[in-house]
């Protein structure tokens, strides 16, 4: 979490908590007459009591003074009367105020480095607007994993931590039970004061909005859909943590002068019914990052021959996602030698006898005569590039996914799609088919770092494996379909009995990505290669490594 405290006017008056919580019921009495037509926000406010906007967030969040006649004048307008104990003078009480502010600063661990950040300049004015102008209760950040959502909410509590008394910025990715955030919340607010907590989800929420509505709060959520579970519908929670729901909905609903900013790759399902482009409560989508930001990432890695042409083209291909250009400036750098061009030509291609399919960024999927090089067969059917292509052990069948996370099955011969897998929110980045004959088995690989076997029949999950919280960049099946292994970017290879779903083994050489994996033809041997290192040949059997190849 991060806390901040602002430099305050020391003259004229301030709404008092009393004074305050007679203005709150005011407003929110007027906003359930307006029954969300046009809802408190301070455009609204400003045509009613005739104040400027910036005057209007003076009163509403107590941080300067302003003189008597602009409170009775905010008063006058919901008929309310302004009485000595609703304001008192600003500089009476300034010492103590910087002075409790003083001991309130906390500084979160988890939040990331966002001191090199590329783009996202309209959405950050977005949630400026949102957030500062409009008072916004409740915002939603939407997008697949890697899309840049945290680094977006790291850049919102740094840049905006000024407006409010302090900014908390928590990460739900180890999913953290509803009353142990609140909880942790409650003790960073209260100074340690509030230590009796209610174990009851509705009445500690209710404690947490009391501190929401007597202070001006950024509060920040990373992850939350860490707290869901799978399904057929989007935004349901695991078992246990139905109370973030009942916090959200009633965070959004209620009202007070704090923001609840949370990210997210599915949108919680509370937040559907109550949010809309005029509403307290709004969602925000983030998409890709665009061809000046991708240049930006590719200099920084050291990559910087490319023209536009070519980064117009690698940022189709990767759908302006910043964690896959991270990882494919690796690849550009390490196997193409920079050469930006020479990758974007290297497709991907798949073998089976005289076959090869391959997948383009055209969103188009070919089959070729591997003796003659004639073109035997386009496919269409993805409406994005076309990232990975595997044929099945018989030859019958083509898998595809392209950048839309959308896996299809093909007819080799008839060139239809009999099977779409809708993967939610995930980069699928590779596939394989199981090798022995007739298995139905197909594997993908997250960029969450888990990997996941399909029925392809029903299109359904049967298994999911491990979770590295790293991509998946490698993938392969034994020869006697029992086993898989798979390596994740940050160097680890792991090797799972498919029968039993047990890991066999952990290869871990973190130093360097494993980028190609194979197994042997008696599935005891597994051959990994690296960045600008040997090929190393690992026992699965033992975890070491008992060869080594110059590459």
């Amino acid at each position: 979490m991060i806390l901040k405290a602002q430099t305050r006017g020391k003259r004229g008056v301030i709404l008092t908590s009393e004074g305050w919580e007679k203005l709150q019921t005011a407003l929110q009495e007027w906003e359930n007459q307006q029954n969300s037509a046009k809802p408190y926000t301070i455009e609204a406010l400003s045509e009613i009591t005739r104040l400027d906007p910036s005057t209007i967030s003076k009163v509403l969040h107590r941080k300067v003074g302003v003189d008597k006649r602009t409170l009775q004048r905010f008063f006058n307008a919901f008929t309310l009367e302004l009485n000595k104990s609703d304001y008192t003078n600003f500089s009476v009480i300034n010492k103590t105020i910087e002075s409790s502010e003083e001991q309130n600063k906390y500084f979160c661990t988890e939040a990331p480095d966002v001191s090199i950040f590329f783009g996202r300049s309209e959405e950050i004015n977005i949630l400026k607007r949102w957030i500062i102008d409009d008072c916004c209760r409740l915002i939603t950040l939407v997008g697949i994993g890697g899309i840049g959502k945290t680094s977006l909410s790291a850049k919102v509590a740094e840049n905006f931590s000024e407006n409010f008394d302090c900014s908390i910025w928590f990460s739900l990715r180890n999913a953290p039970l509803p009353l142990e955030i609140i909880s942790n919340l409650l003790q960073i607010i209260s100074n340690g004061e509030e230590t009796d907590l209610s174990k009851n989800i509705t009445q500690i929420i209710n404690k947490l909005l009391e501190y929401l509505q007597n202070k001006r709060l950024l509060l920040i959520f990373d992850n939350v859909d860490a707290v869901f579970c799978g399904g057929n519908y989007a935004g349901n929670y695991l078992q246990g943590y139905e109370g973030y729901g009942e916090l959200f909905q009633k965070l959004g609903e209620t009202f007070h002068q704090s923001c609840l900013l949370i990210t997210s790759r599915e949108k919680p399902k509370e937040i559907a019914a109550i949010e809309g482009k005029e509403l307290p409560v709004r969602c925000l989508q983030i998409g890709g990052l665009g061809v000046g930001e991708v240049k930006e990432i590719l200099k920084a890695k050291g990559i910087t021959c490319g023209i536009n042409s070519e980064l117009e083209q690698l940022n189709i291909n990767y759908g302006g996602n910043p964690l896959y250009i991270k990882v494919v400036a690796n690849t550009i750098l390490d196997l193409f030698d920079g050469n930006i061009s020479n990758f974007i030509a290297d497709s991907s291609t798949v073998f089976d006898g005289t076959k090869i399919v391959s997948g383009s960024s055209d969103r188009t999927i070919k089959i070729w005569n591997s003796q003659t090089g004639e073109c035997l067969k386009t496919i269409s059917g993805h409406n994005r590039p076309v990232l990975s292509v595997a044929f099945s052990g018989d030859g019958n069948t083509i898998a595809s996914c392209g950048a839309h996370s959308i896996i299809k099955l093909w007819n080799v011969l008839t060139g239809e799609c009999f099977q779409t897998i809708e993967e939610r929110a995930c980069y699928i980045i590779k596939l394989k088919y199981n090798l022995k004959l007739n298995s139905l088995i197909l594997a993908s690989g997250h960029t969450s770092g888990i990997v996941k076997l399909w029925d392809i029949n029903n299109g359904k999950c049967i298994q999911t494996l491990g979770n590295f919280g790293k991509p998946i960049i490698s993938m392969a099946f034994s020869h006697d379909g029992k086993f898989i292994a798979y390596g994740s970017y940050d160097g680890t290879v792991n090797v799972w009995n498919i029968n039993n779903s047990k890991s066999m083994a952990i290869l871990q050489k973190k130093s360097s990505s494993p980028w190609s994996i194979a197994f042997n033809t008696d599935s005891n041997l597994l051959a990994v290669g690296r960045d600008k290192e040997n090929i190393q040949l690992w026992d699965i059997n033992t975890g070491k490594i008992i060869k080594s190849f110059n590459s």
